[in-house]
């Protein structure tokens, strides 16, 4: 894979002007709460390769993540406010970034607007690409008569690839709508990512298809390794239909264990569902990029030096390119423990904030070795 050589955050949320070189094959983000750790890694994912609408939807999105459903959380339309940077005047700013990957440099721009529009120019506006019929389905819908006025945000997502023009898609949002439609406009071919939340492992339920497709692929023997490196007496995985009983029936994944028999995997504690979920993003990732936030969460402090062995050569095998945050010191003495003779492919940035400004400091993996195990010091 070519990798990301370097990024630019130059307007996201609040941070102003970053920028990321020298990265490598583990990049970490570290620095105290509120520095803009995961906003890093949600510019990351707005510069991926998935369709503009759905991909500012679902980046939206990702600081919210629920089993419940979205019009029990905070309202679509104030998500996807809150990602665009603001003036001194609360007003909204376009979010700017860039990528180099390889002979490549990538721009993109999102730039907001609002109008207020009547409920009976929406019903007449279905012509219109931005505003599709299924969107009109409203929380309040009781409430509106043709006369209600409505917010609309429309974004415009301009893309320039070595400073030429390459790509300009409309798209909108209107206030309420609990399910926005998604319209068909083709991704820029950038690079393509996946990202893993803090709580992923969970909330999201395992999926049959994952591991099905993980042990068509001849990988079953490689995951059973990693389980037991949590649990001894794991001695396999299975697919399971359940019983089925007033639904139809699913496949779900078991665990064969040694005292305890079949048991679902979802009944298994944080950190071998971390690893599960780690594993199958690692391997369904070849030659991608993987994002991952809060990357030690559920990892008990005594597995980290063996997760992260894992991880490392993992991610090492199918050649993904990772950026993870961490507010973890065990996770970072872990990489660099094996990363002892491979120092070149970690790197850490420090983001600090300073005088309202995103300030970011790159430590190599050499650097940070003697930073922390020759002079003890921290660099969270």
């Amino acid at each position: 894979m070519t990798q990301i050589k370097s990024f630019r955050v130059k307007k996201y949320r609040g941070i102003d002007t970053s920028s990321f070189e020298g990265l490598s094959n583990i990049n970490l983000f570290v620095g105290d709460n509120n520095t803009g750790k995961t906003s890093i890694l949600e510019a990351l994912q707005l510069m991926s390769n998935t369709p503009p609408k759905q991909n500012f939807l679902t980046v939206s999105r990702l600081r919210e993540r629920s089993i419940m459903p979205y019009r029990y959380g905070t309202s679509s339309m104030e998500l996807l406010e809150w990602l665009f940077p603001k003036n001194k005047q609360k007003e909204l700013e376009s979010i700017s970034l860039s990528f180099e990957k390889g002979e490549e440099k990538l721009d993109f721009t999102w730039e907001p607007s609002f109008e207020e529009v009547y409920e009976s120019q929406l019903k007449s506006n279905f012509h219109d690409s931005r505003i599709k019929q299924e969107e009109l389905e409203y929380e309040n819908m009781l409430d509106l008569d043709e006369e209600t006025e409505i917010k609309v945000l429309n974004v415009t997502m301009r893309a320039k690839r070595n400073d030429v023009e390459l790509s300009t898609i409309d798209f909108s949002f209107i206030e309420s709508a609990i399910r926005p439609a998604l319209n068909s406009d083709s991704p820029i071919h950038s690079y393509h990512s996946r990202f893993i939340s803090s709580v992923d492992h969970r909330l999201i339920p395992f999926s049959a298809k994952a591991f099905n497709d993980l042990i068509k692929s001849g990988h079953r023997d490689l995951l059973i390794e990693i389980l037991q490196r949590f649990d001894k007496k794991i001695h396999n995985i299975e697919l399971l239909m359940d019983d089925g009983v007033g639904r139809r029936s699913v496949a779900v994944p078991y665990i064969a264990h040694e005292d305890l028999g079949l048991v679902p995997m979802s009944m298994f504690g944080d950190g071998l569902r971390k690893a599960v979920t780690l594993t199958l993003a690692v391997i369904s990732s070849k030659s991608e990029v993987l994002l991952i936030d809060e990357i030690e969460t559920g990892i008990h402090t005594d597995m980290m030096s063996s997760f992260f062995q894992w991880f490392n050569t993992l991610c090492k095998k199918y050649d993904v390119q990772v950026f993870a945050t961490t507010h973890s010191l065990e996770a970072l003495d872990g990489l660099l423990k094996i990363n002892q003779g491979d120092f070149d492919r970690i790197v850490v940035y420090r983001l600090e904030k300073r005088n309202g400004t995103t300030k970011v400091k790159r430590f190599s993996g050499e650097q940070l070795h003697k930073v922390r195990f020759i002079l003890g010091q921290e660099v969270r």
